[in-house]
């Protein structure tokens, strides 16, 4: 009767194990089972487009400062601003030339017409022009009194207008040029004398 109640005590605990063996292996397969979880998302990050430059917007007028040259070739003056600048040209021809960054975005193509017109205390001249292929608006002086009287007016300062077509180019205001545009006008007189010469001597030859 022992041997019996033993046996059926031991079936009964083997039984036990296998149950909670079953039970272990039922709750571990579903993670064995699980799908692989998926890589973690990536987000790229696209640099904004830098805005657009601003357009820098000309001034009404600018002022200039004087410089002066004298070479072999003949006498140079400058009234010089970054967005406009006054060239002078006395010697195998007389011109003046108005340049800078202000002319640099006028589609004006060579040939365009133009116009100098300075005014001062003293006075005013104009003078007629034309767009040239570096973009710069020139305009051809014949050498003589006139044009002598307009250079001196012009280094005793005074305002400048570029007159051009289809475009507006910021007024240059001249400082009086003092001593040192005295001194470069002596280059000037000489240069006249000399053209005076060579047109008397054509004139006489011819």
């Amino acid at each position: 009767m022992t041997t019996r109640q033993s046996s059926s005590a031991d079936k009964s605990s083997r039984g036990s194990v296998i149950r909670a063996a079953a039970v272990a292996l039922l709750m571990l397969a579903p993670v064995g089972c699980r799908a692989p979880s998926p890589p973690p998302r990536t987000t790229t990050v696209v640099p904004a487009a830098p805005p657009p430059a601003a357009v820098r917007r000309l001034p009404e007028a600018v002022s200039a400062n004087w410089s002066f040259a004298i070479t072999e070739t003949g006498c140079i003056a400058h009234a010089s601003n970054r967005d406009v600048s006054l060239t002078v040209r006395v010697g195998h021809r007389f011109e003046l030339s108005v340049s800078g960054i202000a002319l640099q975005s006028i589609p004006a193509p060579a040939g365009t017409w133009a116009q100098l017109r300075f005014d001062s205390a003293g006075g005013s001249w104009t003078l007629p022009a034309r767009g040239d292929s570096h973009r710069a608006v020139v305009a051809i002086v014949q050498p003589g009194e006139r044009a002598r009287n307009d250079v001196l007016m012009l280094l005793g300062g005074g305002s400048l207008r570029t007159e051009l077509r289809n475009a507006r180019v910021p007024v240059l205001r001249i400082p009086d040029s003092d001593v040192s545009g005295r001194d470069w006008f002596d280059c000037v007189r000489r240069e006249m004398r000399r053209v005076a010469r060579q047109n008397t001597q054509r004139g006489s030859g011819s």
